[in-house]
């Protein structure tokens, strides 16, 4: 496997688990996208411990995928503001269906990967 296949793989999970986390259903009519992290938040504690876990993947990737450091912090941010804000009841569950923290440390991901692929040519 060369590195542009590894990275594509990296990617591939870092979606794979944000889809899972923040957009695997679709509220009809609302068009709003949901998903385990806002459903498993209405359960105390479990839901926080899974968005963490959820977070550390992503950290992984990141760190498979050889990112600077900024991009760990960025994740890190992320995912504090999604824990912190995610355990006061009833308001955090509905910060995490608009907030995406998951998301948003894939699309970060992203953004580091295409960087990486411009400077090596």
């Amino acid at each position: 496997m060369n590195e542009k296949e590894r990275l594509n793989e990296i990617q591939m999970r870092a979606d794979g688990l944000a889809r899972l986390m923040d957009d695997i259903i679709t509220i009809p009519f609302l068009g709003i996208r949901l998903g385990w992290d806002s459903i498993l938040g209405f359960i105390p504690g479990i839901g926080d411990a899974a968005g963490l876990v959820s977070h550390g993947f992503l950290i992984l990737q990141a760190h498979r995928a050889g990112a600077r450091k900024r991009v760990y912090w960025w994740m890190f941010i992320y995912a504090l503001i999604d824990f912190v804000i995610g355990a006061i009841p009833v308001l955090g569950d509905l910060f995490d269906i608009f907030w995406k923290s998951n998301r948003k440390s894939a699309d970060l991901l992203r953004r580091e990967i295409a960087h990486q692929a411009s400077q090596q040519g």
